[in-house]
């Protein structure tokens, strides 16, 4: 039988789909990311709310359920932004991270659902994802097998998370199609 994992990075390392290689950036590249975490942490502080049990009970909870479930130490900083677009994102840098979500993934997803997508997003700090530079370039050169490969090991990482697979597919489903729960059956 094997032991269960210790913790996020070692979660992250097993159920790491075999083609996702995590991205070693250089030290001055890490410097460059973690400036830009911090400066969009102040940026959402000035033009977002804040996930906190105070502001977001739901959401809170059910971030604060999911890092326990993925082995996390603490959750980075998380905030929603007024944004119709279905998205989330995470950035890191060294020592800051900083986790997004727009109203329209918010407003169209259960509490259910966000818990998978930003689980999949956890894990995209969790296994060292880099694919764009602080500016939104490209920062190495990815073949799309190797962002595909990313994005599988995420997936994975957000049914760990929604602790249901139907959840998860749900949510991801949600997000690619941008359609409410009545359109899709499963």
């Amino acid at each position: 039988m094997t032991e269960p994992p210790l913790d996020h990075a070692e979660l992250c390392a097993r159920v790491r789909f075999r083609f996702d290689e995590p991205s070693d950036l250089p030290p001055d590249e890490l410097r460059a990311r973690e400036r830009y975490a911090v400066q969009r942490t102040a940026r959402l502080q000035a033009g977002g709310v804040r996930v906190t049990p105070t502001l977001t009970p739901g959401l809170h909870a059910k971030l604060e359920e999911v890092s326990k479930r993925l082995l996390l130490r603490e959750l980075p900083a998380r905030f929603v932004h007024a944004d119709a677009e279905v998205n989330a994102s995470a950035v890191y840098g060294g020592r800051c991270c900083v986790m997004t979500a727009t109203s329209g993934l918010t407003n169209l997803l259960t509490v259910e659902e966000f818990g998978a997508i930003m689980g999949h997003e956890l894990a995209h700090i969790g296994m060292r994802h880099a694919h764009r530079d602080p500016d939104g370039g490209v920062a190495r050169v990815y073949s799309l097998e190797k962002v595909r490969a990313a994005e599988i090991s995420c997936a994975r990482v957000s049914v760990i998370a929604a602790r249901h697979p139907r959840t998860a597919i749900s949510a991801l489903l949600k997000v690619v199609a941008g359609l409410a729960a009545a359109p899709i059956t499963l």
